[in-house]
């Protein structure tokens, strides 16, 4: 009887032992995908604010283009793309 107690205390620790595996392997993941949520998290807050970026960037653009926004469209093209002031205007560039 005692080798039928040892095998049966030694299946007892195997199992014991292999559920505890089990229950760190879980919870490991756990912490990796809980980790990798987070990141996804992130990202998606990130394109949501260039979404947004962009949004308000098409908005003002289809604002210019408006058939009674044209004069101030080509002044601000103007500016932008050419340099362009007025003769008695300064312009003040950050450098910073």
């Amino acid at each position: 009887m005692s080798k039928a107690g040892n095998k049966k205390r030694r299946n007892s620790y195997i199992l014991t032992a292999s559920v505890l595996l089990a229950v760190v392997y879980f919870i490991f993941s756990l912490f990796c995908n809980q980790s990798k949520l987070d990141t996804k998290q992130a990202q998606i807050n990130a394109v949501i604010e260039r979404r947004k970026a962009l949004q308000f960037e098409n908005a003002e653009i289809e604002r210019m283009l408006k058939p009674e926004n044209e004069q101030e469209y080509l002044e601000r093209m103007a500016r932008i793309q050419e340099g362009y002031v007025y003769p008695d205007e300064r312009v003040y560039r950050d450098i910073s």
